[in-house]
């Protein structure tokens, strides 16, 4: 069964993660034709100092 992992910017609602997750579980019932029981949503939420770009992290650029 598929495994999807999402990360990304913390700071989405648990409204907005539950929407996704609904959308992207039938894309897979509709589009592989696995039961929905069977798809696994992970969301690895990432804080500013788990994130840069160009050498700095989020977190310093905050500052």
């Amino acid at each position: 069964m598929p495994v999807i992992t999402i990360q990304q910017i913390a700071g989405r609602t648990k409204q907005q993660k539950t929407e996704v997750m609904k959308k992207i579980t039938e894309a897979f019932v509709d589009v592989y034709g696995v039961p929905g029981e069977g798809v696994m949503i992970i969301f690895q939420d990432l804080k500013d100092d788990d994130w840069g770009r160009n050498g700095v992290l989020q977190g310093d650029l905050d500052k």
